[in-house]
């Protein structure tokens, strides 16, 4: 997918921002809508970016548990499996995660298999998200380091569980530094 931005949603409230960036683009865009992104999806911006033919996508497990119906010409259902693909895939991906968190903003080098950095700010339902995450990254073949900072204990037993369902895929580390995406959650 030579070209395509990836922007992923997971907060309502930085729907501005995110738009900003898809509109910016002058090749292919996808949004993708997981957490409290999903509750954009009823507004008539993102109607209008389908109709410019731009993809949207929301995790489907984010919607049902916030109470967010599919609805005919809105956003697609997906899954984690759809993001993982979306960061394999863009050539420049903008994740919006939290207020007070500046956007990540990374354009990948082609490397084989794609390096992703997860770095998670607060042991909060958020991180859980990231952490599925990093697991459809994982499970996808991408090598992904997940990263707490200081103070977040409990995140690393979760981190824990990751690598121990993919290998060596997931590390709880920066590796040597290099990667293709960086999400800050």
């Amino acid at each position: 997918m030579a070209g395509l931005l990836g922007v992923v949603l997971a907060d309502a409230r930085l729907l501005d921002g995110a738009l900003a960036v898809m509109r910016a683009t002058s090749g292919d865009a996808r949004l993708f809508l997981m957490h409290d992104g999903v509750l954009a999806a009823a507004d008539p911006r993102i109607d209008a970016l389908i109709l410019d033919g731009n993809d949207v996508i929301m995790c489907a497990m984010d919607a049902e548990a916030r109470g967010v119906c599919e609805r005919e010409g809105g956003p697609q259902p997906g899954s984690q499996y759809d993001h993982a693909v979306l960061v394999r895939d863009a050539m420049r991906v903008v994740t919006f995660s939290r207020p007070g968190r500046d956007p990540s903003d990374s354009t990948p080098t082609n490397a084989t298999p794609r390096r992703v950095l997860v770095e998670i700010a607060a042991p909060d339902a958020l991180a859980s998200s990231a952490l599925r995450a990093a697991l459809a990254f994982g499970a996808l073949g991408l090598e992904v380091s997940v990263v707490a900072e200081a103070g977040l204990g409990p995140l690393s037993a979760t981190a824990e569980r990751a690598r121990a369902a993919l290998g060596a895929r997931i590390h709880e580390d920066r590796v040597d530094g290099r990667f293709d995406v960086v999400a800050r959650w």
